[in-house]
């Protein structure tokens, strides 16, 4: 039996019958261009801009009468409407997870309701599908590969906390010839966080903000799909107390 839980809640609290789940495999890909006078054509960019990806679920309940309508309108509205995106799971696909948000403008929750079946409407303003779980590695060389099987790429998150004393960080994506360089000191053992995903430097324990060491040619990189070659330096040529300090965590994401 087919479901999907929203915000950690299970549809069968409601929906006893997911009817059909329609979900596109792609989110729409369009590929930018300008026309250029005198020339045939257009030139097109060298990016794809990526669309919402909207998701159609058809419900169907039982009611036992028509007067249960207002009942049940409040509650699909506490299982659905939210201010922010939420995660959502579909029992045919339990290892992704997608950002969405109920669509109200294309629901009638009342026709729904009064009707006992409909079709709940949300849109992924983030049109990618997200693996469950982050994966992790722990550094022990100074030069490490990190393997993305997503099929797009995702933004790591760095965690630093030196077994001895710094005066300045440097981690570079050799695949991409991209880098971020945190050029100030910590002290032994505070954990520093580099959060790519977010273009946040912080401080673990404080979380204090401390993006204004970072560089202004660093760049918060990615991690592209398959091989990338992370470096990472400081002060002393060999790495000391860095390399075995350091873990990356990501998040694959899908098409």
């Amino acid at each position: 039996m087919r479901y999907f839980t929203f915000n950690g809640r299970d549809s069968r609290e409601l929906f006893p019958l997911t009817n059909s789940i329609t979900r596109p495999y792609l989110p729409p890909i369009t590929v930018p261009s300008f026309s250029v006078a005198n020339r045939a054509g257009a030139v097109s960019v060298q990016r794809n801009d990526i669309g919402t990806r909207e998701i159609d679920v058809a419900v169907t309940f039982m009611m036992d009468s028509h007067a249960e309508v207002r009942q049940r309108v409040r509650a699909m509205s506490d299982f659905l409407i939210y201010k922010e995106d939420k995660i959502l799971v579909f029992s045919d696909e339990p290892d992704l997870q997608y950002y969405a948000r109920f669509n109200q403008s294309k629901t009638d929750l009342e026709e729904v309701a009064y009707m006992g079946q409909g079709t709940l409407h949300f849109t992924c303003y983030d049109p990618f599908a997200y693996a469950l779980e982050e994966k992790e590695v722990a550094f022990t060389e100074m030069e490490q590969t990190i393997v993305n099987e997503g099929s797009t790429e995702t933004y790591p998150r760095f965690r630093i906390a030196p077994a001895e004393d710094s005066t300045w960080l440097k981690i570079t994506n050799v695949s991409l010839n991209k880098f971020i360089y945190y050029n100030a000191s910590w002290a032994t053992g505070d954990a520093l966080i580099i959060d790519h995903t977010n273009n946040r430097v912080y401080n673990e324990a404080t979380e204090e903000s401390l993006i204004k060491n970072i560089t202004l040619d660093s760049e918060f990189f990615e991690l592209q799909p398959g091989d990338n070659v992370i470096l990472i330096q400081n002060q002393n040529a060999s790495g000391a107390g860095v390399a075995s300090a350091l873990t990356v965590n990501w998040r694959e994401r899908f098409f």
